[in-house]
């Protein structure tokens, strides 16, 4: 009788870890159809997109600032890579507030 009272409590192990699973299943579609919870794929996208546009915005300084900044004293060119940094952080910032 043990081994039939060993495959029940096997068979009772094996269908509330089937149940649990269900459980969690049914959670994550629901966290996934609340926006609360989102494909690994589509964060890889987004934050590619993040990066390409830092790496645009960074590389676009050697090309903007040289005519900005000639004839400038130390304290006006210091001053205006602030302000083209602080710009470029702030276009940057409004990528991670898009839906």
């Amino acid at each position: 009788m043990k081994e039939g009272s060993a495959a029940l409590e096997e068979l009772m192990r094996e269908r509330a870890e089937h149940e649990r699973l269900k459980k969690e299943r049914t959670r994550l579609k629901l966290m996934r159809e609340r926006g609360e919870l989102v494909e690994l794929s589509a964060v890889r996208k987004s934050a590619g997109n993040v990066i390409a546009n830092v790496k645009k915005k960074l590389l676009a300084f050697e090309a903007v600032l040289p005519p900005v900044l000639e004839g400038k004293d130390k304290a006006a060119m210091k001053e205006e890579i602030h302000r083209a940094v602080f710009e470029a952080l702030e276009e940057l910032s409004g990528l991670f507030m898009e839906d």
